[in-house]
């Protein structure tokens, strides 16, 4: 078998938001994804971002993690994020 550390569409979801991030005001900026492997691959692309991850506060959402986690959500982000 084959480890992907990306899925395929991973490239045009970051080209996404930071397309996003730069024609936007402030404001959140909310990705569907469909499982846990799909948004653990978009949040490691996206923290490794070097352009993006200054500007960018970036938070998993899912059930299977820990409410402690879940709840990063509702933190207002420091300012220029």
């Amino acid at each position: 078998t084959h480890t992907h550390t990306h899925t395929p569409h991973t490239p045009l979801q970051v080209a996404l938001v930071e397309h996003l991030d730069s024609t936007r005001g402030p404001g959140a900026i909310l990705v569907f994804m469909p499982g846990m492997f799909e948004i653990s691959s978009l949040h490691a692309a996206l923290t490794s971002d070097s352009s993006l991850s200054p500007r960018l506060r970036v938070l998993p959402l899912h059930s299977s993690l820990a409410p402690t986690d879940q709840l990063r959500v509702f933190d207002r982000p420091p300012p220029q994020v």
